[in-house]
């Protein structure tokens, strides 16, 4: 004769095979964990290099990790910015740069277990050899305050949160703006003030930027306290900051955690003044 089933057995096994249900792995949240550990990565000293030609001072300063890198978390909704206006409405006045990087006397070349920066065919290259570093070039002998910039940039196979960008209104290696575009289609602009960053605009995404290698033709105009940035002739967003008030140019170059090579070029760096 069978006997009954116990309740208090048959409870047991259905809390059991619920628990264990419980306890399997998120794959999202695995990813997010992981994202966070790298995100953690202790911060090395900066290694700065400073090389001087006639006439002017580069610095190309490698670093890692960079203190903002953060990615945006999975899940988590990233602004979508439309463009608004051209490089049309922009009134150029007189060129006060034109550098297709022919003349190698202009930048000088370098080479270290972190970054090379190299010239040829017209063109600069920043190739960064390690993941999570970043290395910048600037020229701050030319200095400017209402103006527009603009560059040429294009990278090499692209990974999550590789990026590169222009460098404005730079007083020295620690100080200066910068705009940024990486390889999903998303910009940035930010201000560092003694090494640290001040977010103006953080990582948002646009239909005018770009993915994966480029090109990306990126733009500036600045007046007063007012910042405007163009990716392929179209504005992306405007910000207001008086951090900084004139300073030189200079260029950027970052790469994340999956790469481990990351080159970009860069071609045709023009700034003009403004009417």
């Amino acid at each position: 004769m069978l006997r009954p089933f116990p309740l208090f057995l048959f409870l047991f096994l259905f809390l059991s095979l619920c628990l264990s249900a419980c306890l399997t792995a998120d794959p999202a949240a695995v990813a997010r964990a992981v994202d966070a550990t790298l995100t953690a990565a202790p911060t090395h000293t900066p290694i700065v290099v400073v090389v001087t030609v006639p006439g002017q001072t580069l610095v190309i300063p490698t670093v890692t990790p960079e203190p903002s890198a953060t990615p945006i978390p999975e899940n988590s909704p990233t602004p979508i910015v439309k463009a608004t206006s051209t490089e049309s409405s922009v009134a150029l006045g007189e060129v006060i740069v034109q550098d297709d990087f022919s003349d190698a006397s202009r930048w000088p070349t370098s080479d270290d277990e972190f970054q090379t920066t190299t010239m040829a065919e017209g063109a600069l290259t920043l190739t960064l050899k390690r993941p999570e570093y970043f290395t910048l070039a600037y020229n701050n002998t030319q200095l400017a305050r209402n103006f527009f910039v603009s560059v040429v940039g294009q990278s090499s196979a692209c990974a999550e949160r590789d990026r590169y960008g222009l460098l404005f209104r730079v007083q020295d290696d620690a100080n200066y703006y910068q705009f940024q575009v990486d390889c999903d289609g998303r910009f940035r602009v930010v201000a560092v003030v003694d090494g640290e960053l001040k977010t103006l605009r953080d990582w948002s995404a646009s239909e005018a930027v770009n993915t994966e290698t480029g090109p990306n033709t990126l733009g500036v105009r600045a007046q007063g306290n007012t910042i405007e940035v163009f990716a392929n002739g179209q504005s992306l967003t405007e910000v207001s900051d008086a951090t900084f008030i004139e300073g030189g140019f200079g260029l950027y170059a970052g790469s994340g955690s999956l790469s481990e090579t990351y080159v970009v070029t860069f071609d045709d760096l023009g700034v003009w003044m403004l009417k």
